[in-house]
């Protein structure tokens, strides 16, 4: 086994055993979290209706909408770009 290969290995190891360190991301979220929903930031975009009400999509640009998931702790935020032959 190289060198390199030996390294690699014991630094995953490394980096596996380190795991989340103890930290729950769930106990830095506040409860109420929600509540603060749509922010701010998102005022000035166009919104656009859809039929889930899970996602909230804005339009960003004339072909560019930023889909949104407000009731995922993450708020994920996913973007469709639509092109001439395909999105």
């Amino acid at each position: 086994m190289t060198k390199r290969l030996k390294l690699l290995l014991v630094i995953a190891g490394y980096i596996y055993s380190q795991g989340t360190s103890g930290i729950d991301s769930l106990s830095i979220i506040s409860e109420d979290w929600c509540h603060d929903l749509p922010r701010a930031v998102y005022a000035n975009l166009k919104r656009v209706n859809v039929s889930n009400k899970w996602f909230e999509v804005y339009r960003l640009d004339n072909d560019v909408f930023a889909i949104y998931e407000p009731h995922q702790w993450q708020e994920v935020i996913s973007y469709l770009i639509l092109g001439s032959e395909k999105a």
